[in-house]
């Protein structure tokens, strides 16, 4: 067997010639090349050269910044300290840790600052990296709330466009919020056709609500119903929803009457059919709503769909111009 590799030789052969040779010469104890022996390549260097690297690439995400400074884009606060780099500011620290937060999914932060869109606060607690912030709680941990179905979070923060308020409850990671419901739990919307969220909260525009109820989960909402359910009209041609709230754009009522489900609604008629237009060259609708784009009214009657509209001619025929 040969111990020389040759060009064109794969890094296979090169490697279990190399691993042959050593094993030869060992047993001959004849020197190579020159009259010494070739040593083995260091693995525990290299592996810890590339450990090294790992470290330094999560090092590069901090940095060190005099106080006093507009944070840059990207970064937040996590620790305040006094260094002789940024001179003497008194009795208060002159230096901030700051740390890039793109991809991470968790991480601590002192109080007191923008927190990032993508994130949610799920704890409030003390450390010493925030003493400077001078708050019964310190500190807070943030959650990422980027392609999360479900999650826990502290109350009384911003809620993200794509989640609703599904639960009210206590945790002590909360504590520094002194309410009676200190945690919430958010659900996303995307993708769901039907879903129940806790009531006093912005329904979000895909949606409208097509029921009022109680339930234990949402006990922290005071009212008499504290539950909806809300349903996507996505898609939808004609479907039913609680009166008193926002029509879709798409949209018009075509009915109104009761219905148990909208009790909650505290009219005489507290139900509405709603029927899309879209396509539609002609259609009759009640009176008293916003004429959709592009239509005009050519005709005006009386139908009992419409007897909720307080009008001698309750309904009206629009076309498409």
């Amino acid at each position: 067997m040969g111990c020389s590799s040759r060009i064109g030789s794969t890094a296979a052969d090169v490697g279990s010639r190399s691993l042959s040779c050593l094993c030869l010469l060992a047993l001959l104890a004849i020197p190579a090349w020159g009259g010494e022996a070739q040593k083995p390549t260091a693995l525990p260097a290299a592996a810890s050269a590339t450990t090294r690297g790992v470290a330094n690439a999560a090092a590069s995400k901090s940095r060190n910044i005099c106080a006093g400074q507009p944070i840059p884009a990207g970064y937040v606060i996590t620790e305040w300290r006094t260094t002789s780099a940024c001179g003497s500011q008194g009795s208060k620290p002159n230096t901030m840790t700051i740390k890039a937060y793109a991809g991470l999914a968790l991480l601590d932060v002192c109080a007191k600052q923008t927190i990032p869109a993508e994130f949610v606060i799920v704890a409030w607690k003390n450390s010493s990296a925030c003493n400077a912030v001078n708050t019964s709680y310190n500190t807070l941990t943030l959650k990422s709330h980027a392609g999360r179905d479900l999650l826990d979070a502290c109350a009384n923060q911003t809620i993200p466009a794509e989640f609703v308020i599904v639960v009210w409850k206590n945790s002590s990671a909360c504590n520094a919020v002194n309410t009676s419901y200190n945690t919430i739990t958010l659900k996303s919307h995307a993708g769901r056709r039907l879903l129940d969220a806790c009531a006093n909260q912005k329904v979000p525009a895909e949606f409208v609500i097509v029921v009022w109820k109680n339930s234990g989960d949402c006990n922290a909402v005071n009212t008499s119903y504290n539950t909806v359910t809300l349903k996507s009209h996505a898609g939808r041609d004609l479907f039913d929803a609680c009166a008193n709230q926002t029509i879709p754009a798409e949209f018009v009522i075509v009915v109104w009457k009761n219905s148990g489900d909208c009790n909650a609604v505290n009219t005489s008629y507290n139900t509405v059919t709603l029927k899309s237009y879209a396509g539609r060259g002609s259609l009759d609708i009640c009176a008293n709503q916003q004429i959709p784009p592009g239509y005009a009214i050519t005709g005006r009657r009386n139908t009992s769909a419409c007897n909720a509209v307080n009008s001698s001619l309750n309904t009206l025929t629009i076309k498409k111009l």
